[in-house]
């Protein structure tokens, strides 16, 4: 039984009980949006897989751009939102709940010719609840520009896949009680070559955009997931063992669409992804000189 890192075997990234070890070791990263809305007398519940990142000192919260879209078509539509939430959830579905206001976030998503991401601005209040209530821990640059140090032995996708969601219901009294268990997943991938002119081929072909073969468990025990339908916005990640015997990733990408028969994910480089925020952020800072410039009387640079 492997109880810790140090205990990992060669292809340990596609064992499952190691994969299992390593889903508790990624869940400081993770977040969830959960949104539970009703519609023609009839509730839903919408996930949505996330992770926690720090760009420039700025918090936020990163998915996929077709994550963010669906979120927006939900509030055009009209529906009664019941409740949002962020959720920290573990590997077993369990965790517990920071409640949000949908229609008060603050984001930007991209979805163009492969490239497929978005972030929400994380309120100060949000970031202190993550870091002292749930122990969160925020990815950062630094994840993916120092991986032309890595050496992988594999890959990760790591998110919450809705087919494993579990929804009950309790009747109390005339109201009927609602709760979500939704297990975090570390499921291996192996890199694999662009296709470029494959069918189909709107999904080959896509610059800035990394190409991965799900994997099964090696001794496996438990079946991973049919569809990855809800990790969509979840990271990938290298890993690799030190010769200390500790763990290093790197963050590679942002998953966001798959060929399910096929097995095979394309994911947004994550150095594609930090060089658009960068250009956005600075256009975001030209915007606001351009709509607060000084003063006459006021320096606009160093006093000499």
């Amino acid at each position: 039984m492997i109880r810790t890192m140090s205990e990992l075997p060669d292809g340990y990234w596609r064992n499952e009980t190691a994969c299992r070890l390593l889903d508790k070791h990624y869940a400081k990263h993770m977040v969830a949006l959960l949104v539970v809305y009703k519609s023609d007398k009839t509730t839903g519940e919408a996930l949505y897989s996330g992770f926690l990142y720090r760009h420039q000192g700025i918090p936020l919260w990163m998915t996929a751009g077709h994550v963010l879209s669906e979120l927006d078509r939900l509030r055009e539509t009209g529906v009664d939102i019941i409740k949002a939430e962020w959720l920290d959830l573990q590997d077993d579905g369990s965790g517990h709940g920071i409640p949000v206001d949908i229609r008060d976030l603050c984001y930007l998503q991209l979805d163009h010719q492969g490239v497929d991401f978005g972030f929400v601005f994380l309120r100060p209040h949000y970031e202190a609840l993550f870091m002292s209530l749930a122990g969160k821990a925020f990815l950062d640059q630094g994840g993916y520009y120092r991986r032309e140090n890595a050496k992988p032995e594999g890959f990760h996708l790591i998110g919450f896949p809705s087919e494993r969601c579990e929804v009950t219901e309790r009747i109390a009294g005339e109201l009927a009680e609602r709760s979500l268990s939704a297990p975090l997943y570390c499921l291996p991938l192996e890199r694999i070559p662009d296709r470029r002119g494959d069918v189909p081929t709107t999904f080959w072909g896509c610059d800035g955009c990394f190409y991965f073969r799900m994997m099964p468990f090696d001794m496996e025990l438990t079946p991973p997931p049919n569809e990855i339908k809800g990790m969509s916005g979840g990271p990938i990640v290298s890993t690799e063992r030190t010769p200390q015997g500790s763990l290093k990733y790197y963050l590679f990408g942002i998953q966001s669409s798959w060929l399910p028969r096929r097995r095979i994910i394309r994911a947004t480089d994550m150095r594609i992804v930090g060089d658009i925020i960068d250009e956005f952020f600075m256009r975001m800072r030209e915007e606001a000189h351009l709509t607060n410039p000084p003063k006459e009387d006021e320096p606009t640079g160093p006093s000499p």
